[in-house]
Parts: C-alpha cells; structure tokens; sequence
C-alpha cells in the first residue's frame, strides 16, 4: 500500500459573517481549505459548530460546483 498526502492550506476568512440559508439565520466563521486542484468555502455557525454552507470549486474556477446549504437544524434539548 502506498500512502500519499496532498498539500493543503486552510485559513478563515472572516468571523461573525451573518449568513441565511433554509434552516435559519446564523452569525458565522467562514473558512477556506485549498488543495492543489480545489478549494471549498465552509460557513460554520459560532455558537455550535454546525456546517451552515459550503461551496466547493475545481481548479481556477470562479463558479462553484457544488453548494450545500443547512435546511434544518434542531437541537436536542
């Protein structure tokens, strides 16, 4: 087996970014994690943690190939 590891950068962007999706209205750390071929843009919410987007790109690309968006979000107490 041969194991091989990609370069990676991650930084964040910003902190108290407010962001809307479908499940809510939620104050955000946005992050960016760059690989040799692609990067994704990660909203996270600041006060639990959950991914509220996510935007991956391929290459150079200025438009995004993928996009997710938290629709629900229910906590357990």
């Amino acid at each position: 087996a041969v194991s091989q590891t990609l370069p990676m950068n991650f930084g964040i962007d910003s902190i108290g970014d407010i962001v809307t999706v479908p499940g809510g209205t939620y104050s955000t750390i946005k992050m960016t994690v760059s690989y040799p071929s692609s990067r994704t843009i990660i909203w996270t919410d600041l006060d639990f943690g959950v991914r509220v987007m996510s935007e991956s790109y391929q290459g150079n690309s200025d438009n995004p190939s993928t996009i997710e968006k938290l629709t629900k979000f229910d906590l357990p107490f």
